[in-house]
């Protein structure tokens, strides 16, 4: 019933920096959500490809994310996966958030009913990790903030041998600031991704 709730509240957004959720339903046991069909690739798919990506397009990209969580804020929900696997570029190069598999209202991302640790290793929120506080917009913004640390720099701002490693620098270990990871990265950049890498949200 809350899958339901969620796909058909989900398929109420429109929004170009969105992907649309045409329809969601039920096929004897199993569930199902319908999305439209994106010609394009994801943005590690690009990365892998191109490398590192200029910083004036990473901004592109980050602020067309902003606006897509902007949406869903809106309409108190929280999407928990924020990540380049995540987020799709289209033949025409508009930026499309994807993937709401983890998608919940902010209400239940906390107490028994959160659930299990859900994300990504390299992109998750120490809040996320911990299922310590509420997880809200500043968790996603937490996982933008390192997917674009990661398009920017050509590495993510944490990593490890194994997922303990990974998660534990999020919860513990400061980044490196960007532009020492890679020539020509504006210091500002430095300033506004350090603070959205933040451990306190």
């Amino acid at each position: 019933e809350r899958f339901l709730r969620e796909a058909r509240a989900l398929a109420r957004l429109n929004h170009p920096h969105l992907v649309h959720a045409i329809d969601a339903g039920q096929d004897g046991d199993r569930y199902y959500l319908a999305m439209e069909y994106i010609e394009g690739e994801n943005l590690l798919q690009v990365l892998l490809r191109e490398g590192p990506l200029p910083p004036l397009r990473t901004c592109e990209i980050a602020r067309d994310v902003c606006e897509a969580l902007e949406v869903l804020e809106t309409k108190g929900l929280v999407h928990r996966d924020v990540k380049p696997a995540n987020i799709l570029i289209a033949a025409g190069g508009n930026v499309k958030l994807a993937d709401f598999g983890l998608l919940v209202p902010i209400e239940e991302t906390s107490g028994p009913a959160a659930g299990p640790v859900c994300g990504t290793p390299h992109y998750i929120s120490p809040e996320q990790a911990q299922r310590k506080g509420e997880v809200d917009v500043r968790s996603d913004l937490y996982s933008l903030a390192a997917s674009w640390y990661h398009i920017l720099t050509g590495q993510p701002p944490f990593t490890g041998k194994t997922t303990r490693e990974i998660v534990q620098a999020h919860l513990n270990v400061a980044p490196l600031p960007p532009s020492q990871v890679r020539k020509g990265i504006p210091v500002v950049l430095d300033h506004l991704l350090l603070r959205w890498l933040s451990k306190d949200k």
